[in-house]
């Protein structure tokens, strides 16, 4: 369960690194233009839905095998 939550973690770490390098390519890296806060403030929606997504296909795994 633990390693479930550091999986999910960074994942989501991850998916917001990605996020940013996508919107500096946008403004030709000008890092002026983009924010890491503004980012930052969709870790949390990231997060969750991550997460979701994460348990819910472990519980349809676990009822393929049963």
């Amino acid at each position: 369960m633990k390693s479930d939550f550091f999986i999910v973690l960074k994942m989501s770490v991850i998916s917001n690194l990605f996020m940013y390098v996508l919107a500096l390519y946008k403004f030709n890296f000008d890092f002026k233009k983009v924010s890491l806060l503004v980012t930052l403030k969709w870790f949390p929606l990231v997060f969750v839905l991550l997460l979701f997504c994460f348990y819910l296909g472990r519980s349809m795994k676990g009822k393929r095998h049963e």
